[in-house]
């Protein structure tokens, strides 16, 4: 039977499950701040992608 995602964090290290919270907050951040900036530029997603040379 497959883990639940709370299966599989509550079987990890103190450490670890720290450590993929800061991540986790880091990623969710830097989309925020990305989302914001597009819509201040009233940029597509794709656009916005295209200009930083990055893949949408």
């Amino acid at each position: 039977m497959a883990k639940t995602v709370k299966e599989k964090l509550d079987s990890l290290s103190p450490e670890r499950r720290q450590h993929i919270e800061t991540m986790t907050t880091a990623l969710i951040a830097e989309e925020k701040t990305l989302r914001d900036l597009r819509q201040a530029l009233a940029m597509t997603q794709e656009r916005m992608a295209e200009t930083l040379g990055i893949g949408q």
